[in-house]
């Protein structure tokens, strides 16, 4: 869901887990992001996006496996 501040959410959620990677909204409502970093910091950051901001509400998290070494920018980075 757009308009809930999901992206800026996800985007300080990677930065203070030391995640690399992006986040946009998709013109079906839906968020897409992708991310890499250690695999501990990977699960916290999928817990918390689980949960989202307060003004969100989270229906499924869909999780695909990139391809190996994606270059994904670092700091997180909100795309347009």
């Amino acid at each position: 869901m757009q308009g809930v501040g999901f992206r800026a959410f996800a985007r300080s959620t990677a930065i203070r887990l030391g995640l690399a990677g992006w986040v946009r909204n998709l013109s079906s409502g839906n968020i897409e992001c992708t991310v890499a970093g250690a695999a501990d910091a990977v699960d916290a950051y999928l817990a918390e996006m689980r949960q989202g901001p307060a003004s969100a509400s989270v229906k499924q998290i869909i999780m695909l496996t990139p391809p190996a070494n994606p270059e994904l920018p670092s700091p997180f980075t909100i795309l347009k």
